[in-house]
C-alpha cells in the first residue's frame, strides 16, 4: 500500500486487541473487587509482614538496602495504627511467624544515624517512634530509646533551628509530650 491511498478508518479494521484490552479490564476491575473486600484483618497482616521485612532490611550492612528498609518503614508506619492493641498484637503474631525478628528497631534506626547518606532518611522514622517508644515492637529493652532519640536528632534540630522544619516541630511536639508524661507520671507515683 503506498502513501497516496486511503486507508479504511480504525474502527473498520478487526478489532485485534478488543478482547485483550477487555480481559484486561475485567481483571483490573475484579482486583479492584478484591481490594474493597479485603477485610481490615487482612489489611493488618500484609501491613504488619511488610512492617518486618522493612525491619529485616535494617539489618543489612548495604547502604541501598538499608535506605529501602527506612523508606518501606516509613511508608507502612504511616498506615499501620500502633496505637491499636490489635494491630500491636497483629506485629506479634506475624513476628513468630517468621524466622526471627531484630531485637530492637530503634536501635537499628539508630545505626543509621551514624553515616551521612542515611541520616536524613532515619531523622523522620525517628520521629515518628518518638510516641511509641514505650512499645516492645520498637524497643524491648525500655531502657535508653528516649535519650538515645534525642540525642540522634539534637543534630538536625539544631541545623534548622532557625527556620524550622515540619520535621522539626513535629519531633519537638512529639519530645514535649512523652517528657510531660514521664514528669506526670514521676509526680504522680
Amino acid at each position: 500500500m503506498n502513501s497516496t491511498e486511503a486507508r479504511p478508518p480504525r474502527s473498520c479494521e478487526p478489532a485485534k486487541g478488543v478482547c485483550s484490552n477487555l480481559c484486561r479490564s475485567r481483571s483490573a476491575q475484579s482486583l479492584k473487587l478484591l481490594g474493597d473486600s479485603a477485610t481490615q484483618d487482612d489489611k493488618l497482616t500484609i501491613l504488619a509482614t511488610l512492617f518486618w521485612v522493612g525491619a529485616s532490611l535494617l539489618e543489612s550492612d548495604y547502604e541501598h538496602e538499608f535506605l529501602l528498609g527506612v523508606r518501606l518503614l516509613s511508608r507502612v508506619m504511616a498506615r499501620l495504627p500502633l496505637d491499636r492493641p490489635d494491630a500491636r498484637e497483629r506485629l506479634d503474631r506475624t513476628q513468630a511467624h517468621g524466622t526471627h525478628g531484630p531485637a530492637s528497631l530503634h536501635s537499628l534506626l539508630l545505626k543509621g544515624c551514624t553515616h551521612p547518606n542515611t541520616y536524613e532518611a532515619v531523622v523522620g522514622v525517628l520521629v515518628d517512634t518518638i510516641p511509641l517508644l514505650e512499645l516492645p515492637v520498637i524497643d524491648p529493652t525500655q531502657a535508653l530509646a528516649f535519650p538515645m532519640t534525642v540525642v540522634a536528632l539534637l543534630p538536625h534540630m539544631l541545623l534548622h533551628y532557625e527556620d524550622a522544619s515540619e520535621l522539626c516541630v513535629r519531633a519537638a511536639r512529639h519530645i514535649a509530650q512523652v517528657g510531660t508524661l514521664a514528669i506526670y507520671a514521676t509526680v504522680t507515683s
